[in-house]
């Protein structure tokens, strides 16, 4: 859970500065949101920010799996601790993304056709979904539509992936699902603050100017790799570059995300075309049509990742 002591934090929204931390061209005078975005960003600052835990499970089969000498069995014997995570596993082993020519019964089997590095990265997304949800009845609509769209961009940058040489479908999945996590701990920061309950057009400012400084800083305290702080970081940046000719899993968020405002017909969008992400996927030779054909087509896949996601 969050966050800062609520003296502390008061103290520190009073004595706010008028100009840094990222905000700079705020006016605490011009704009409500200024004294606010600046504690949070004064908070991360300091390193005061009580951040959430990554799960317990997600942490030991994180840790487990990156251990050169990591097997089957010493991930089967975390997991079976848990008879949900157990469950959730073998029914996506039997999901038409993995099933095989059998039907699977048991961890272990489930495991072995997952393989380590799936069965690692669908852990922690099975894991994180405890982290959306908040105490406050008024914040739990925000906090649910947080979590949809994650799955819809996990979900669409599942099959990006899958069409780029190089990427791993389900890492590109747990990116989606981490793209926007600096947004929990501000919804969490909100149950405190009335102005921000009462005022969604507040939190939102909050939220926009301050998840992806949030969810760098989330990750980090997770020990989670490079990549995918870089995904939080520029998930929302139309114009990013990476430097690298090789897709990144940012490159495939920030096209997923693309994709998903087209879908919901937002305008201001740049050209597909002109995104430098979307010229490195399916190594360069997607057209915007083509690649909004094969989001059509592979619709099913789209939403079967989604079910699997919310097994």
């Amino acid at each position: 859970m969050l966050v800062v002591e609520q003296a502390t934090l008061n103290q520190m929204i009073r004595e706010a500065p008028r100009q840094g931390y990222g905000v700079s061209d705020i006016r605490a005078d011009d704009d409500p949101a200024y004294a606010l975005i600046a504690a949070i960003q004064e908070a991360l600052k300091q390193n005061s920010l009580r951040l959430p835990s990554l799960p317990d499970m997600a942490f030991m089969i994180r840790q487990a799996a990156d251990r050169p000498d990591c097997s089957v069995d010493d991930l089967v014997q975390l997991i079976t601790r848990d008879p949900a995570m157990t469950a959730k596993l073998i029914h996506v082993a039997n999901s038409p993304l993995f099933r095989g020519f059998r039907e699977i019964e048991s961890c272990k089997d489930a495991v072995i056709r997952l393989g380590l590095e799936a069965t690692r990265q669908l852990v922690t997304i099975y894991a994180l979904r405890e982290l959306f949800s908040t105490r406050h009845a008024a914040l739990r609509q925000r906090m649910q539509r947080l979590w949809e769209h994650s799955i819809q961009i996990a979900a669409l940058s599942g099959v990006l992936a899958n069409m780029t040489p190089g990427l791993s479908r389900e890492r590109a999945v747990l990116a989606g699902i981490l793209h926007d996590i600096g947004a929990i701990p501000a919804i969490l920061f909100a149950e405190d603050q009335p102005q921000l309950v009462s005022n969604p057009e507040l939190l939102e400012r909050l939220i926009s100017e301050t998840q992806a400084d949030i969810g760098a800083a989330l990750l980090q305290h997770w020990q989670f790799a490079g990549d995918l702080i870089e995904v939080v970081t520029h998930a929302e940046d139309w114009q990013w570059e990476s430097g690298q000719d090789q897709a990144t899993y940012a490159d495939v968020v920030i096209i997923a995300q693309m994709h998903q405002a087209v879908r919901e017909h937002r305008i201001g969008l740049p050209p597909m075309d002109q995104v430098p992400a979307f010229r490195k996927l399916a190594l360069g030779e997607l057209t915007p049509e083509r690649s909004l054909q094969v989001l059509h087509m592979a619709e099913d896949d789209i939403q079967q990742l989604k079910r699997t996601l919310t097994a």
